[in-house]
């Protein structure tokens, strides 16, 4: 049976959600929800999972910054020869990706777990999330002025056939320094980044609030739990999550899933539609709202969110975007145009989308496009678009 997966977010995944979209009409009838009781504070209690409504005591409690003495040492002594801010946020991520045989850390990528700095520092491995507060941790006890900041990667979906839809978002760390060629009072920022293939300049991007990064950490806590069927624990983190920040949506699509999975389905359909409440163009959410009517055996509610789901993704741009990185990966560049033609055709202001054109037109050897698009590519990407 197909089942709806959580969303993991900051790390890798923004969502992950298997797709069951059930034959629909394409003016499938909007379902009356609007009866639908409230019932977010018996979510966030948490009773019907636990036996008792949850206390501030039994939630996590971290700090996402602590450092040990001896992963202050090391930031110490990887920058003690730097002469400047810059020098120092270079020498401290050089330290920390430089291989262990040349007398680095020797970080390597992995998606597996969110830890704190001082468990990702002992592992050697790290997701985005995880490196980059480690990162910032260690930057912060030198003094320099670092923090968290969200990529808004372009979205993946349908990479296997119609059955999956992937949501990326990309988190790494940065840092403002004086700018050491721009004149008095100007500022610069270096990227620091584990997986920095996977950035663009050009990509929307935002320092993240305390708040959301908190509430990112216990979410992707919560997802990891779940996925060893720990529901308690994955309950408490993401209650803890929710508390950080209530009104991101990817956060109730998890809370919804647990309940989902315990076999409370009456809080599942709560917790979904609160996410919706807050983002109602939440695909993951419609789409698993989708799956789980069929199993409450609403049919009219199933068939209205799957045609949501494909309404949405079909007048998306990035849809096609996405179809045509993937066709391109896959060695078609014909149909690889196609779909980055489509793109631009909706939305014909988005850098990426030309720089993906002119790549495609150099592989099909049509050197005169490849450079139209690249010219366009430039002017755009020179206007932070």
């Amino acid at each position: 049976m197909k089942r709806s997966l959580l969303q993991t977010s900051a790390a890798l995944w923004m969502a992950l959600s298997l797709l069951h979209i059930t034959a629909c009409s394409p003016t499938a009838i909007k379902p009356s929800l609007a009866n639908l009781p409230d019932n977010a504070a018996a979510l966030k209690a948490g009773t019907a999972l636990l036996g008792h409504a949850v206390t501030e005591a039994e939630l996590p409690k971290s700090d996402l910054y602590g450092l040990t003495p001896e992963l202050k040492t090391f930031a110490e002594r990887a920058t003690a020869t730097a002469t400047s801010p810059l020098d120092k946020a270079l020498a401290l991520h050089k330290a920390l990706i430089t291989p262990q045989s040349q007398g680095g850390r020797g970080f390597q990528f992995s998606a597996d777990t969110t830890e704190l700095p001082a468990v990702t520092f002992a592992r050697r491995q790290a997701n985005c999330l995880s490196f980059s507060l480690l990162y910032v941790a260690l930057a912060r006890h030198l003094q320099l002025e670092a923090f968290i900041n969200q990529v808004d990667i372009p979205p993946n979906w349908s990479m296997s056939g119609d059955t999956s839809m992937f949501f990326v978002v990309h988190i790494n760390a940065m840092v403002k320094f004086p700018s050491e060629s721009r004149g008095l009072g100007a500022v610069d920022y270096v990227v620091v980044d584990l997986a920095l293939n996977k950035y663009r300049p050009s990509y929307p991007q935002r320092a993240l609030s305390p708040e959301l990064i908190e509430a990112q950490f216990y979410s992707n806590r919560g997802t990891e739990a779940l996925a060893n069927n720990q529901f308690e624990l994955a309950f408490l983190n993401l209650r803890k999550a929710i508390a950080a920040d209530s009104q991101q949506s990817y956060v109730w699509n998890n809370l919804a899933i647990v309940y989902k999975r315990a076999g409370l389905l009456a809080e599942a359909e709560q917790a979904y539609l609160k996410g919706l409440s807050y983002n109602h163009t939440d695909l993951t959410i419609m789409n698993n709202l989708a799956f789980l009517y069929e199993e409450l055996n609403a049919p009219e509610k199933a068939r209205y969110f799957s045609a949501q789901v494909k309404e949405y993704r079909n007048s998306n741009p990035y849809f096609e975007y996405s179809q045509a990185l993937t066709k391109f990966g896959e060695g078609d560049a014909s149909s690889a145009l196609t779909h980055i033609q489509r793109a631009i055709a909706k939305e014909s202001d988005v850098s990426r989308f030309y720089q993906l054109a002119s790549t495609i037109h150099k592989t099909l050897n049509e050197p005169r496009n490849a450079q139209l698009m690249q010219q366009k590519y430039e002017k755009l990407a020179a206007r932070g678009l």
